[in-house]
This record gives C-alpha cells, sequence and structure tokens, in this order.
C-alpha cells in the first residue's frame, strides 16, 4: 500500500509540474504571429509622417506606408477590427507611430506600440510587443 501512495504521490508531483510548465509557455493564438515574436524593445522609436498607403492583410491586420522627412516605411498596426473603434486613419493623414524597427524580408518596417492622429493616441502593444488584442487580460483595453 505504501509503495502505490509514493507512486500516486510522485505522478501527481510530475504533472502539477508539468501543468505549471505547459500554462508559462506563449500562446500561439489570435494576434500572435511571426510580427510579434520580432518586437525589439531595443529597436522601439517614435516617427512622424504621412499616409501614402493603407493595406490589410489576413492575420497581419493593418499596415500604413508613412512617409516621413528621411523615409518611406511600412507601419504594422494591428487588426482592423481592434483600431475601426479607436482611431480613422485615412491616406493622406499625419499620424505619430512609436514601434520597434524590425527587417522583415530584406525591408525595415515598424512594428507600432502606439499610434497618435491629432489627439487621438490608441496603444497597440504594451512594452514587449504583445498585442493589446491577444491574452487573458488585455483584450479590449
Amino acid at each position: 500500500m505504501k509503495k502505490y501512495s509514493l507512486l500516486f504521490a510522485c505522478a501527481t508531483a510530475i504533472l502539477v509540474m508539468f501543468a505549471a510548465n505547459v500554462s508559462a509557455q506563449r500562446a500561439g493564438g489570435k494576434g500572435y504571429n511571426a510580427a510579434n515574436r520580432n518586437y525589439n524593445p531595443a529597436t522601439v522609436e517614435t516617427i512622424k509622417g504621412t499616409v501614402i498607403e493603407m493595406n490589410t492583410t489576413g492575420a497581419w491586420g493593418l499596415h500604413v506606408t508613412v512617409k516621413t522627412e528621411k523615409e518611406t516605411i511600412n507601419v504594422h498596426l494591428g487588426p482592423e477590427w481592434f483600431l475601426k473603434d479607436k482611431i480613422i486613419i485615412s491616406k493622406g493623414d499625419t499620424i505619430t507611430a512609436v514601434g520597434s524597427r524590425i527587417n522583415q524580408n530584406g525591408s525595415d518596417v515598424i512594428i507600432a506600440k502606439s499610434v497618435q492622429k491629432n489627439e487621438t493616441l490608441v496603444v497597440l502593444r504594451d512594452d514587449t510587443g504583445v498585442p493589446k488584442w491577444s491574452g487573458r487580460g488585455n483584450r479590449w483595453k
């Protein structure tokens, strides 16, 4: 009987440790994609310019091409459904974006942490790049 009790206790301990390890893993669910994994807090910068093009792509969401004083760069904002009630961005608008500059497929892009148009500021990601539209406790903030 003692042998089975010890075996049961060991098996339970292993299952608890495994469950804790699995729950600590970052989810790959809605809103978490290759662009978010590449977000680098060390490369965060602020850009300001005019929106010259807008694109909506499947899982990646809304992208805007911004012409600044020194360059033209693609800015990844987030899902259109997340942005639609918070900010309206149109071609010709002047925006300020804060985000991580990364190289994606041979071109520099900004993964936006926040975007501002006039007085409207929308925070899109936390300081580590996790989207506000994904994960427990972040949705709809």
